[in-house]
């Protein structure tokens, strides 16, 4: 049977030799290979009768919950061994970077859990019962819990677990559960074993919790106990059943699973848990193998090779055996032979590349402030598994760990080239000594000139810090990353008071200004550089304030000039291609210029830019047309003008216009006027004001039988007379006074049907001529 375990294994190191994450099996293993081949050792016959009784699990159509687990080089606490979980088993590997929250159809819970630990509405249960009989006296087993449920700084982890237990009894007799915190009767949990929950709960049984786990672990779940035994007295003879179940408590939601070691299933010897891995021992450490003193014929075995008899204890460590598997065959007081093995290994640091740290000067002394702790991080990049535990001055206190120094992140060097001492330690708490050389540097990089053209007049001054950054970064050839900004040289040495904001602003009394960057790669200043702050003053434009104006029609032309004196350090570029201080165009449109004035700042010729726009637009003479409203005599006139212009009016007079096109009408005849506001001339029209009656028929109907031009008495106050005349200008008819009326007569004899001119004399002169028709 152990030979398909080896072959098992010797797959799973095939295919997955750089996994780091556990692998799991649930078809090469029976229940009964589970309990029989993993569970418990071949080399003893102190148990006898082991048989399977019941095996129960999720019904998955694909896995099941419950199978072979091994740790396969990821760094698991236990190296092989059984796993149950309330989930499919093939969630259970890692990495932890999703939810087991798994769940199958009818998959209940387990009764005897419930009773022993008197709860009820558990779910999900899996569960391996089976039967031996031993030939000793105690027994014990390894085990580890893991759980979904275990939720960091999150006060769930205070309330809620899923629930679990070894239930061991005689057969025929009641369960008693061996899953507990030790020295108490307190079944193990999330709820019962754990650290803080920050705002949650104080922790509980702490010392049995291990960590919380995240996307890197081997295992899908967020927190794991430490490894713990289960243990029970036994009577020798007596047929036990053993019942290792696991369940979701209330639902379904949260998966765990427990852990149980290969071959950790000892009956009167125990070697404890193999010091491999993370649990190694350090190559300046021992340990002492014990079984209990009333055994008899004890023989001790390192690498199958007999080493020790009849003492029930043995020295291991780097002087004596050494690295490998250590074994223990007793004769129990029952007459049976128990052994258990063991294997152990010795770990020491890795070699570290030689460890150097360098830091600015600050003048030339030679003698800077480091910050110790950053060492750290260098050895951290080298090997994560290492880590500094303290700095010493001298290698005689480090190796003693005494006189550390006090207050590492703020050390300055006390000579050039000065060497200090750390001491390293790994995961497994093995130190070594190591040196650090510190190197004091005054190199300067060439000064940085940052340049800004403001806008405006106002102080403080503006850079952008980014893109000030990126500057110095470009200009030394660094990352940008790598650079702090200071207010001193002796501030960037000692890296204090960086300046970190969106903008540097300098008031402008105290430019030039010279800040430093420090430049720190890696943890080491190379290298401090000034930058210089400068304003240049951009080309100072005069532009018109105005659009600029072309009257239509007129073929005229414009010339546009940013009003700024020609020099040989000033360049224009138009949008039109021209490179002219000055253009004229004849188009209406947008125009700009872009002015560069190039200034010398030290080695350096720097630009500053300025930009006028100019808007040229056209106007003209208008369209106008009017429209006269009211009554003679109280009429008024509103004037439309249509063109590209802008518009104002006069009436007849040009000495007065007006924005308003509205007038009031006084006299019979007027003449309004519209002008272009921009120039482009003037427009006039004459209006009439009275309208004379065109037409009337002398037939003796009563019906308009005579001529009366006009009603209104005001209209009639403002005429002198009326002539009518014939079509050959014949003087027909005066009318005068106030009777303006005709009756179609010429010294009593009725005129005919014909076409009559008439002319309106006004009292202040003007004259308005019309025609008449006179039908019968």
């Amino acid at each position: 049977m152990k030979i398909k375990i080896l072959i098992f294994l010797i797959i799973g190191f095939a295919t997955e030799i750089n996994a780091q994450i556990i692998q799991v099996d649930d078809n090469n293993y029976t229940a009964q290979e589970l309990i029989e081949d993993v569970l418990f050792p071949d080399n003893t016959d102190c148990i006898q009768n082991v048989s399977v009784n019941n095996a129960e699990g999720g019904n998955f159509s694909s896995t099941k919950s419950y199978g072979y687990f091994q740790s396969s080089g990821s760094g698991f606490a236990l190296q092989s061994g059984i796993v149950l979980s309330t989930g499919r088993l093939t969630n259970v590997p890692g990495p932890n970077d999703n939810l087991s929250d798994d769940d199958a159809p009818n998959w209940g819970g387990d009764d005897s859990l419930e009773n022993v630990l008197g709860i009820d509405n558990t779910t999900n249960a899996t569960s391996i019962t089976f039967q031996f009989t031993p030939q000793a006296t105690t027994l014990s087993f390894r085990y580890l819990f893991a759980s979904e449920e275990y939720r960091e700084n999150n006060p769930t982890t205070c309330d809620f677990s899923d629930v679990f237990g070894f239930l061991i009894r005689p057969v025929g007799g009641n369960y008693q559960n061996i899953a507990v915190i030790p020295g108490t009767n307190t079944p193990v949990s999330v709820t019962t074993v754990r650290p803080q929950i920050q705002n949650g709960c104080d922790a509980l049984n702490e010392e049995y919790f291990d960590q919380f786990n995240n996307v890197s672990s081997p295992i899908n779940f967020n927190g794991q106990t430490k490894v713990l035994t289960a243990q029970a007295d036994v009577t020798p003879g007596t047929t036990y059943e053993i019942k290792l179940v696991i369940a979701d408590d209330i639902n379904y939601r949260y998966d765990s699973a427990v852990f149980i070691e290969a071959n950790s299933f000892n009956l009167g010897v125990d070697l404890g848990q193999d010091l491999i891995g993370n649990n190694a021992l350090c190559n300046d450490e021992s340990v002492l193998l014990e079984v209990d003193d009333n055994l008899s014929d004890l023989a001790w075995y390192f690498n199958d090779n007999l080493v020790e008899q009849d003492t029930n204890e043995l020295l291991v460590d780097t002087s004596n055996f050494g690295e490998g598997t250590y074994t223990v065959e007793a004769t129990l007081p029952s007459g049976c032979i128990a052994s258990d093995n063991i294997i152990i290994e010795f770990e020491q640091n890795a070699s570290l590349d030689d460890l150097t740290l360098q830091q600015c000067d600050d003048n030339s002394d030679e003698l800077a402030v480091f910050n110790l702790l950053s060492i750290n991080q260098k050895i951290s990049n080298q090997n994560q598994n290492l880590f500094v535990e303290d700095y010493f001055l001298t290698e005689a206190d480090a190796l003693q760990n005494i006189n550390p120094i006090d207050n590492p992140e703020n050390f300055t060097n006390t000579s050039p080239d000065q060497a200090i001492f750390i001491r390293v330690s790994n995961s497994n708490g093995c130190d070594t000594v190591e040196q650090v050389q510190l190197n004091v540097t005054s190199q300067t990089f060439d000064q940085v000139e940052v340049v800004v053209c403001p806008a405006n007049e106002t102080s403080p001054i503006s850079y952008g810090f980014a893109e000030t950054m990126s500057q110095v970064a470009n200009a030394i050839n660094e990352n940008q990353s790598d650079l702090s900004l200071h207010p001193s040289r002796e501030e960037a040495a000692f890296n204090i008071n960086e300046m970190m904001s969106g903008f540097i602003e300098i008031p402008e009394e105290e430019l030039p200004k010279t800040l430093y960057v420090r430049v720190q790669p890696d943890f080491d200043c190379s290298g401090i550089v000034p930058v210089k702050f400068f304003k240049l003053a951009p080309p100072d434009l005069n532009p018109p304030d105005e659009d600029v104006l072309i009257c239509e029609g007129n073929q005229e032309q414009v010339e546009l000039n940013p009003g700024i004196n020609a020099s040989s350090s000033i360049s224009y570029t138009w949008n039109t291609g021209a490179t002219t201080p000055v253009i004229t165009v004849d188009e209406p449109g947008s125009y700009s210029v872009t002015i560069d004035q190039v200034s010398t700042i030290g080695n350096q010729e720097l630009i500053c830019t300025a930009t006028a726009t100019f808007d040229v637009v056209v106007s003209e003479s208008p369209d106008i047309t009017t429209e006269i409203t009211g009554v003679p005599g109280n009429n008024q006139v509103i004037i439309t003008a249509e063109g590209s212009g802008d518009y104002e009016y006069a009436l007849n007079s040009t000495s007065s216009f007006q924005d308003d096109n509205v007038f009031q009408l006084t006299d019979p005849i007027n003449t309004i006027y519209v002008r272009d506001k921009n120039g482009c001339g003037i427009v006039s029209k004459e209006i009439e004001v009275f309208q004379f009656s065109d037409f009337f028929s002398p037939n003796g109907d009563g019906i308009n039988d005579v001529w009366r031009p006009v009603e209104s008495q005001i209209v009639k106050q403002q005429i002198k007379r009326i002539d009518i005349f014939d079509r050959y200008g014949k003087l027909i008819k005066t009318l005068k006074g106030f009777d303006f009326s005709w009756n179609g007569y010429l010294n009593g004899n009725a005129l005919p049907s014909n076409d009559y001119w008439f002319l309106v004399v006004f009292s202040n002169g003007q004259k308005i001529t019309g025609n008449l028709t006179l039908k019968r």
